[in-house]
């Protein structure tokens, strides 16, 4: 006599199909919630033990749905607003760029640059409780000429301010970039002398630019 099989035997018999593997199927949020709000099975995160279970739904019970004239409707509409969204967004990325490209840069010329450097550089270092040593007249060339282009950048232009000014704003990464390397190039045409180590820091910053996949800072 054949044993009759339990409901949750069938659910493990048959394939599941977690959260992500329904959105590359076409399953957004929204839709999940409107045709299947419940999953088929819970299980235990397996990267987090501490985190939410993987929510499971059966891929039968999935492609049922996908059948119908309702899903294909919600689909084409999720579809429509998400190319609309993307276009929206590479215009406003695309109007920033242009906006930072013509955004004019001006650095101060101030007397006792490394003076004002290396006393920038000590309180900083001081009110962190940065563990290191502090900065001299006599200490190492490129060391200091290194916190005299810091402390131009931060102090004598208006980069921060410029940063701020794009906070939450589409684009912002690839701004950033742009902005930095503008200060970077005015900072050795207003200091000659600090050329090579302008140069040295914006060939740094791009190499962490491309490791990070974002503005470095």
């Amino acid at each position: 006599m054949r044993r009759r099989k339990k409901e949750g035997e069938t659910v493990e018999r048959e394939k599941l199909l977690s959260t992500p593997a329904l959105r590359e199927r076409g399953w957004t949020g929204s839709i999940l919630n409107r045709f299947m709000p419940e999953p088929d099975k819970l299980k235990d995160n397996p990267h987090y033990k501490s985190g939410p279970q993987m929510r499971l739904h059966l891929q039968s019970r999935a492609e049922k749905i996908e059948t119908t004239s309702e899903f294909e409707a919600a689909k084409n509409k999720a579809e429509s607003r998400s190319r609309i969204g993307k276009e929206v967004a590479k215009k406003k990325k695309a109007e920033l760029i242009v906006e930072v490209k013509d955004l004019p840069i001006r650095v101060k010329i101030v007397p006792n640059l490394t003076t004002r450097a290396i006393s920038h550089y000590n309180k900083r270092l001081e009110s962190d409780n940065f563990d290191g040593d502090l900065a001299t007249s006599t200490s190492d060339e490129k060391f200091l000429n290194r916190i005299q282009v810091n402390y131009i950048r931060h102090r004598l232009t208006r980069y921060d301010f410029a940063l701020k000014g794009m906070a939450g704003r589409i684009g912002t990464a690839a701004a950033c970039i742009i902005i930095r390397e503008k200060v970077y190039d005015a900072i050795a045409d207003a200091y000659p002398g600090l050329k090579e180590e302008c140069l040295r820091q914006k060939m740094d910053r791009r190499q962490r630019d491309g490791e990070l996949g974002m503005c470095a800072e």
